[in-house]
C-alpha cells in the first residue's frame, strides 16, 4: 500500500502542477491553430476566442486541486492533532503562578517519572480532572501536553517562564 507521503506527491504533482500548463499549453495550440487556419481577421479584435476558454480551465483544474488538498490538509491535521500530545508524569517539585494569554495560570516543575520534559504550564483551558490543578509541592500529577508555551511572572521586567502546555492534567490529592 501507498504511504501518505506518496499519496500528497502524488496529488500535488496532479493537481496543482496541471493548472498553469494546461493553460499555457491550451492557449499556445489554440492560438497556433487559430492563426494557421485562419484567412480571415477576426472582427472582435482579440485574435481567437477559445484562448480564454483554455485559459480558464487551465485555473479553474487548478483551484479544483488546491481545494481538494487544502480539504485533505484540514483533515489530516485535525486527525493527528489528537495524537500530537505527549504524556508526562511525575512528582511537582515547584508551582509559580505566571501570566499567559489565556489568563492566570501556573508554571509547573515536576520530577518525571520517566524521560519526560521536567517544566510545564497549566492555563484555564486546560482539561483539568476532578481534583484540580496542581497546586502543592508533592502532588502526583499525570497527563498531556502538547505546544511549548511561554507565561510570564509579572514583575519589571516581566520575568519568562517556558514549558510545554498541559492539555490535560490529573493530579493527585497530596
Amino acid at each position: 500500500m501507498y504511504t501518505p507521503f506518496q499519496i500528497v506527491a502524488f496529488l500535488l504533482l496532479f493537481s496543482l502542477v496541471p493548472a498553469p500548463l494546461f493553460a499555457q499549453f491550451t492557449s499556445t495550440s489554440t492560438a497556433s491553430s487559430t492563426a494557421a487556419t485562419s484567412t480571415q481577421s477576426n472582427p472582435g479584435g482579440s485574435g481567437g476566442g477559445s484562448n480564454g476558454l483554455g485559459f480558464a480551465i487551465g485555473i479553474g483544474v487548478g483551484l479544483f486541486g488546491l481545494g481538494f488538498l487544502t480539504s485533505l490538509g484540514s483533515l489530516g491535521v485535525a486527525i493527528p492533532s489528537a495524537r500530537a500530545s505527549l504524556s508526562f508524569g511525575g512528582r511537582v517539585v515547584a508551582v509559580v503562578p505566571c501570566v499567559s494569554g489565556f489568563g492566570q495560570s501556573l508554571f509547573v516543575v515536576i520530577k518525571p517519572a520517566g524521560v519526560f520534559a521536567p517544566a510545564y504550564i497549566w492555563t484555564p483551558l486546560t482539561i483539568t480532572k476532578l481534583v484540580g490543578p496542581p497546586r502543592t509541592i508533592g502532588q502526583q500529577v499525570l497527563g498531556r501536553a502538547d505546544i511549548p508555551f511561554v507565561c510570564f511572572i509579572p514583575a519589571k521586567p516581566p520575568i519568562p517562564l517556558y514549558g510545554l502546555r498541559m492539555q490535560i492534567v490529573g493530579t493527585s490529592l497530596f
